[in-house]
This record gives structure tokens, sequence and C-alpha cells, in this order.
């Protein structure tokens, strides 16, 4: 039997350790794990809440809202107004469509410090696909 001095079975021991630790690691961190296929968290309402209608522009306004706006327009956040919820747009009805269009679009700074960033920072989006956005937020509290 060969003998291993104290110093050498450390050595062994320690590679031996990170070699596993390492290993196990990895195994973590699978496929099917990690933030390019983790799952969105649960919105606070259901995306199927948001009512369908069946104008073309309000089936686009739709989509947007659910992909790009519901973020915000869902939960309130930084005190933007909740699709349906009337009492959340009596401020913002009163000033005309074209005001509401242009601010979602240009972005805008509200009395409390809040902000609207120009096309709520989803710069990819068309001046008409926000458009129909608004438009869709709007109807549903028609």
């Amino acid at each position: 039997m060969m003998k291993i001095s104290y110093k050498a079975s450390i050595r062994y021991y320690s590679v031996f350790g990170i070699m596993t630790l390492a290993l196990h690691m990895a195994g973590c961190g699978g496929k099917d794990s990690g933030p390019e296929t983790a799952q969105p968290a649960a919105s606070v309402e259901p995306v199927e809440q948001f009512p369908h209608y069946q104008d073309s522009i309000l089936k686009v306004g739709r989509t947007v809202v659910v992909e790009k706006c519901s973020l915000c327009h869902e939960t309130g956040r930084e005190d933007a107004p909740i699709v349906g919820k009337a009492k959340h747009w009596q401020k913002r009805l009163p000033q005309g469509i074209d005001v509401l269009v242009k601010r979602a679009i240009e972005g805008y700074e509200g009395p409390g410090g809040t902000e609207m960033p120009a096309k709520g920072g989803h710069m990819d989006l068309t001046d008409d696909e926000v458009k129909a956005a608004v438009l869709y937020m709007v109807k549903t509290v028609e």
C-alpha cells in the first residue's frame, strides 16, 4: 500500500472537493433554467381581464397593452391609469384623445413627479401602435 503524505491528501481532497462542487453547480443550471427561460411573475390580474373588441385597431391596441403596457397600466404603477377602471381615467379623458396619444408617444411628467416615458419605454413601438393602445385603454372605460 502506498503512503500519501498529509499535505498531498489535503491537496487531493481540496481539488476533488472543488471539482465536485463545480460539477454540482453546473448541474443546477440545466437547459430549462436561468433568465432566458424563466417564467414571468404572475400579473396582479390575469391578462384575460382585458376585453376583446372586433375593431382591428382595438385588436392591435389590446395586443400592445397586454405585451408592453400592462406592467404599469394593470397595476397603477407610477400613477398609471388602470385599464378598465373608469375612476383612474377621470382626470385624463377630458384632455382628449389627441393629448393622451401625444403624451404616450412623446412622454409626459405628471404634476406629482410621476412619469410616462415616451412610448412607455418601448421605443420599438410605432406611433400607430401606441395610438392603438391608447384607443384600446380608453375604450375599456367608455
